[in-house]
């Protein structure tokens, strides 16, 4: 059945290889560690990799102040609804927070080289922490759309998008060698950002037309 779902789903295998991007994005990210912080900024490798905290921090913000947003927003959404949980409301906390996604990677690359300008290794560190905060969010919020679509198959429906996305990542990581071997880490965190772009358009598509799109589904729920 999952097989089935990413065959015949096709939103369900764009927000899989999205996510897969989120996935591959994390070791891309430890692989640009060393050159920014250790390289350009002149930090030992202890405190480069000190500046993950960055992303802990993210991490945490995200659960104690965004999540409990979201599911208030949620559920705020469902008594308008008639109590009646629509799959989109996953993204209405997103539909602002998702400009952050490409703004933080943007701001990682611009600031990872600082004979570029007067910067300090605090910039890309804090562009880590919004990272962090985000992109776990538009994660989860996919998840959670993908079980609220599919709620009789939600098992095999998750399942379906995790295959495209652990081999997305896994794509991504090791295209990110080969990348940090021969560029730059501005032009290959700065491509990065181009690619995330396409979150931005991806979660307003879904928000917008996925009503739409499940009512010519052949396993989504039709509301």
């Amino acid at each position: 059945m999952a097989l089935k779902i990413l065959v015949f789903e096709p939103i369900v295998l764009f927000l899989s290889l999205f996510n897969g991007f989120i996935y591959g994005l994390g070791f891309l990210f430890l692989e640009s560690v060393t050159k920014v912080f250790v390289i350009n900024y002149g930090l030992s490798f202890t405190g480069g990799d000190l500046t993950f905290l960055g992303l802990g921090v993210g991490v945490v913000i995200m659960f104690i102040f965004l999540i409990p947003l979201q599911t208030w927003l949620v559920k705020r959404d469902r008594v308008k609804n008639g109590g009646r949980i629509r799959p989109e409301s996953r993204f209405l906390l997103s539909l602002f927070l998702v400009w952050g996604f490409p703004i933080s990677i943007f701001w990682f690359a611009w600031t990872s080289a600082p004979h570029l300008g007067h910067t300090t290794y605090w910039s890309p560190v804090c562009a880590g922490t919004m990272l962090g905060a985000i992109a776990p969010l538009v994660f989860l919020g996919i998840l959670n759309y993908v079980a609220d679509s599919y709620p009789n198959l939600a098992g095999s429906a998750i399942a379906a998008s995790l295959i495209p996305s652990f081999v997305a990542g896994a794509a991504c990581a090791h295209l990110g060698i080969w990348m940090f071997q021969r560029l730059t880490t501005q032009v290959v965190v700065s491509i990065l950002g181009g690619v995330s772009v396409g979150a931005v358009i991806l979660i307003y598509t879904v928000y917008f037309f996925g009503p739409a799109l499940r009512a010519r589904s052949r396993y989504a729920r039709k509301f």
